[in-house]
C-alpha cells in the first residue's frame, strides 16, 4: 500500500508495518471490552502473538493505537508475569502510547481513532473494522484493514472476529470514494473492493421486500450471520 508517499505492508496479525522506518503499528483490541477485568483477562494470549510480531519483523518502534492498554500499564492493574513482559517490550524499542493526540511520522498521521478532518496519510484504530465473505450458502467475518490511498484504518491487532462492518454507515463519513478491503485469515491476506463486497450480499428492491416481507438484507456487526 501506498499511503501519502509511505510505502506499507499489512500483517496477518493485523501490525502495520513501514519498512522504511522499522516501525510498526498496531491498533488497540481492548478498546471496548466491557471492564478492566476482562481486558486484563486478554493480555496472555495478547502478548503472546506480540511477541511473535516483534522478534518476526524487529521493529525499532512501535507505535500503539488506542488508550486501554497504556491506561490498564500505568494504573497497575496487569497482572505480574504481563507487566513484566510488557515492561520488557518499552525497554527493548521506541514505543509511542498514541492516545488521545495525534502523532505525526513523516508524511503519516497516526490516530486512536480515525478523524473525518484529517488530510491525507492518516493512518487509525479505533473502529476494528471487520468484512463479511460469503462461502457457498454461509459467510464468514474477517478483520480487515481499510484502506482507499488517502486513509488506512487497521484491524484490531490479533482480533478475534469483532468490530465494525466495513459496509457499516459507521465508516460512510470516512471513505467517500472506493476502497479496498484487506481481509486477514489465518495469517494471510485477501483483498475486495467495496464493490465486491456489496455484490455478495445484494440489497431487495423495495417491492421485492414488500413481497417477501423483508426489508433488505440486515448486517450484524462482527456477525457472520
Amino acid at each position: 500500500m501506498l499511503l501519502n508517499g509511505a510505502h506499507l505492508l499489512p500483517d496477518g496479525s493485523g501490525a502495520l508495518v513501514w519498512p522504511k522506518e522499522h516501525l510498526i503499528a498496531l491498533a488497540d483490541p481492548l478498546t471496548n471490552t466491557s471492564t478492566p477485568r476482562a481486558a486484563a483477562a486478554r493480555l496472555p494470549a495478547l502478548f503472546k502473538i506480540l511477541a511473535t510480531v516483534l522478534n518476526r519483523r524487529r521493529p525499532r518502534a512501535v507505535l500503539w493505537l488506542g488508550e486501554t492498554l497504556p491506561r490498564l500499564y500505568r494504573d497497575g492493574l496487569l497482572g505480574k508475569t504481563e507487566a513484566k513482559a510488557l515492561t520488557a517490550m518499552l525497554a527493548a524499542h521506541d514505543w509511542v502510547w498514541v492516545e488521545a493526540a495525534a502523532y505525526q511520522r513523516g508524511p503519516l498521521t497516526f490516530r486512536a481513532t480515525a478523524s473525518a478532518e484529517t488530510p491525507i496519510g492518516e493512518v487509525a484504530g479505533g473502529l476494528a473494522p471487520v468484512a463479511r465473505l460469503r462461502r457457498g450458502e454461509d459467510s464468514e467475518t474477517r478483520p480487515c484493514y481499510v484502506f482507499d490511498g488517502r486513509r488506512l484504518l487497521l484491524p484490531a491487532f490479533g482480533s478475534d472476529g469483532t468490530g465494525t462492518d466495513v459496509l457499516s454507515p459507521a465508516l460512510k463519513p470516512l471513505f467517500r470514494r472506493p476502497f479496498a478491503a484487506l481481509m486477514v485469515s489465518g495469517g494471510r491476506i485477501k483483498t475486495m473492493t467495496r464493490a465486491q463486497l456489496e455484490a455478495q450480499f445484494p440489497r431487495q428492491s423495495p417491492a421485492a421486500a414488500a413481497a417477501t416481507g423483508r426489508v433488505g438484507t440486515r448486517m450484524k456487526l462482527g456477525s457472520g450471520e
